[in-house]
């Protein structure tokens, strides 16, 4: 008998010559796959289609009343779909057993009969062979010993837990960038210091000991920094981790400029004095916030107080 990951390497050689049809998947991929996993000849008892269509293609551990599962054989080019599975889950559901697998060789999915609902809310996990590493440790699951011991269930409930978490990270994220979007279109239609909303922003701050001489004006003006943020693919803020970037225009004097990049990549010129690197200390707060601008400490020549 060959190891799970030998047996993984040998069914990803197919990929250029495939099997043809559902037949040669199952001789060629799925039995030696499972046989990888411990299971002798006899632990796996083939079916031929009745005539309703509701016997799936394999029953494992058929004579173990407490622990066989089924398997759902579909070809090697067949796109999986939870509806393949509603035959076996359907049988297994009449047999009162937990498990189910679906599989066309190169996808192979869990599914948790126990579970309420259709095929998709009772899918634990999707595991396809090009992901070496997931594809080990699913087989190791689904094993002989791994479903006597009930390892199988320990597996399923570690990946359902994964997947939760997965989602709910997601939809923070979905619900933080809808957030930014809807913040940036506020804010975009309320430029004006005279505004209600800028007005309220502006009283709410003035109440921090630090900011008790701050104007409607500065507040528009930071909001047009910000709204200048996009939404990268990845769905975060693009920009938002940069650091001011800056470029000496000529050398340092009364004469001289400072050409500085903001993290949503506009650029200000500003001249070599103090007047002016005040106003840059005041940019570089209002485009970054005051905590990351005290990180950075790199205008010491430009007489800008970063302590």
């Amino acid at each position: 008998m060959i190891g799970i990951e030998e047996a993984i390497e040998d069914a990803l050689s197919h990929q250029d010559d495939p099997p043809p049809n559902e037949a040669s998947t199952c001789e060629w991929v799925i039995l030696p796959l499972l046989w990888s996993g411990g299971y002798a000849k006899r632990d796996i008892l083939s079916h031929a289609m009745d005539g309703g269509g509701e016997i799936p293609d394999y029953t494992i551990l058929p004579k173990d009343e407490d622990q066989k599962f089924f398997l759902e054989a579909k070809a090697w080019k067949v796109s999986l779909e939870d509806e393949h599975a509603r035959q076996a889950l359907n049988y297994a559901n009449g047999e009162g057993k937990q498990w189910v697998i679906l599989t066309n060789g190169q996808e192979w999915r869990l599914y948790d009969n126990y579970r309420r609902g259709q095929a998709p809310d009772k899918n634990i996990c999707k595991v396809r062979l090009e992901k070496k590493e997931e594809a080990v440790l699913f087989f190791k699951a689904i094993g002989k010993d791994s479903v006597l011991s009930g390892g199988l269930k320990v597996y399923a409930e570690a990946q359902l837990r994964l997947r939760e978490e997965l989602e709910r990270k997601k939809a923070e994220e979905d619900r933080r960038i809808r957030i930014h979007e809807a913040l940036c279109k506020v804010f975009g239609e309320q430029q004006s210091p005279e505004s209600e909303l800028v007005r309220a922003i502006c009283t709410i701050l003035a109440k921090d000991g630090t900011l008790r001489d701050l104007k409607a004006e500065d507040i528009v003006r930071y909001f047009s920094v910000h709204n200048d943020l996009s939404v990268g693919e990845d769905g975060s803020a693009e920009g938002g981790e940069k650091t001011i970037e800056q470029e000496r225009v000529l050398p340092p004097g009364r004469d001289g400029e400072i050409k500085v990049t903001f993290p949503n990549g506009q650029v200000r010129t500003y001249r070599d004095e103090r007047g002016a690197a005040t106003q840059l200390y005041v940019d570089a707060v209002e485009a970054m916030g005051i905590d990351k601008v005290k990180k950075l400490n790199k205008y010491p020549e430009y007489a800008i107080d970063l302590a």
